[in-house]
């Protein structure tokens, strides 16, 4: 028997049972709101392999679907997935016990403040972006007021998440990727749509003609991010050291010490990406940036670019994994992020073309984001690796620290870290990618 009462019961008690679940699993992982909202996220899109793709069709009698048609037909329950996930994720924020009096005054009396970075750095990112990128930009939003507008709203999103900012600017442009994405479910996806009076744009064909809108979101999310987290203070400007490291070595050593273990996590990294680009045949594209068709050319240039993102990844990056799995993880969201502003906005901009930001652009250049996330997680495993000799950075070994202060800096360095964020870009990109190939 059919019925739409029926159905919309069933729904809201498997919700529920969802978010029970969701509260179970992130009950010990503290209630940091950034932290809980990416694992919203990752939670929403194992939800829908589970359900939408698996225990469904077989309750229906029908057969898994996980081939791409299935993932296509069900794309519109990825999106209700995800929606679901980060507003439980919210509320679950919401829930928690409140602060005390005293709290809630120091916290409104830096709000304002806190708010004003938001916009600033936010309509700050959107100018910037129009200015490199032109109407590949402006176009996420109807022209510059709404991109403007856009961009506010972005550094709000953000500032909201991170009120005092994370330690450090890679762990910033990896979270800024994170929100770019949830910014582009929610409002050129979502609420735009439903504000105009139109239906909900969810079906597969609707998503690949607003896929365009999604590398501007995430870059937009990266720079606001970074903005943000320049201006919260001199302490986490480009070499500010993370949770207020200070050791016996001088900021000149330090600064080297990164850039030189980066840039051999980027050689290690970039032959390994060699290897898939050999299969391409990307070597020949790559030589074209100097002027030359040379295959040869082309792994020297693929090498030397390996190199300088190995170190920059060293510099933004120092310091932050406190384990293997958190280093590698942030590898792979340096080597996302070089897929969108590199491979599919750097390269072909610089051999005269414009950004290629389409659906059909981005499932040609899946191999090259396979690439990249496996250049990423051996840059991070290497720089991890090269970094485990140190002595922990959240403690100094002259430092007389009490055992609440030690455990205290220990939390604050595994929030750092941060696992959902690039658990979320991972998923979400390959599976969208994928599903959204024509």
């Amino acid at each position: 028997m059919r019925s739409a009462t029926a159905g919309l019961v069933v729904h809201l008690v498997v919700a529920v049972v969802l978010g029970g679940v969701f509260g179970v699993l992130l009950r010990r992982r503290g209630t940091e709101p950034a932290q809980v909202v990416f694992w919203g996220l990752v939670y929403g899109t194992f939800q829908w392999y589970l359900e939408a793709l698996t225990v469904r069709p077989l309750l229906q009698g029908a057969s898994i679907g996980w081939g791409i048609d299935a993932a296509r037909a069900a794309l519109p329950a990825l999106l209700g997935d995800l929606l679901y996930g980060m507003i439980t994720a919210v509320v679950f924020v919401l829930l928690q016990e409140p602060p005390t009096m005293a709290e809630s005054k120091r916290r409104i009396a830096g709000w304002s403040a806190v708010l004003l970075r938001g916009v600033v750095s936010g309509a700050a990112a959107a100018g910037l972006l129009t200015v490199a990128l032109g109407e590949s930009f402006t176009s996420i939003a109807s022209g510059g007021g709404g991109v403007l507008i856009l961009g506010a709203a972005t550094g709000l999103g953000y500032v909201l998440l991170h009120p005092g900012g994370p330690a450090g600017t890679g762990p910033a442009a990896a979270r800024g990727a994170g929100l770019g994405f949830m910014v582009w479910v929610v409002l050129p996806v979502t609420l735009t749509p439903v504000l105009s009076g139109r239906e909900l744009p969810w079906s597969a064909d609707q998503i690949r003609g607003l896929f365009p809108a999604l590398p501007g979101c995430l870059l937009l999310g990266v720079l606001a991010a970074v903005l943000a987290t320049w201006l919260s203070g001199l302490r986490r400007t480009l070499f500010a050291d993370p949770a207020e490291r200070a050791d016996e070595d001088s900021l000149a050593v330090r600064t080297t010490r990164a850039l030189v273990r980066g840039a051999v996590g980027g050689v290690a990294g970039g032959l390994l990406f060699t290897v898939i680009m050999a299969q391409i045949g990307y070597f020949d594209t790559v030589a074209q940036l100097v002027g030359s068709a040379s295959t040869g050319v082309g792994v020297v240039v693929h090498l030397l670019i390996s190199v300088v993102l190995g170190a920059s990844y060293g510099l933004f990056f120092r310091g932050q994994s406190d384990e293997l799995a958190a280093g590698i993880g942030w590898g792979i969201s340096w080597g996302f992020l070089w897929w969108i502003l590199g491979a599919l906005t750097i390269l072909p901009v610089w051999l005269g073309g414009s950004p290629q930001w389409t659906a059909a652009a981005a499932a040609a250049a899946f191999p090259s984001l396979i690439g990249h996330l496996c250049y990423g997680s051996a840059l991070g495993a290497i720089l991890y690796t090269l970094e485990a000799n140190d002595h922990p950075w959240w403690i100094r070994p002259d430092a007389p620290l009490s055992v609440g202060e030690r455990l205290s800096r220990r939390r604050t360095e595994l929030a750092g870290s941060a696992p959902p964020v690039w658990a979320a870009i991972a998923l979400v990109t390959v599976t969208l990618t994928v599903v959204l190939a024509p």
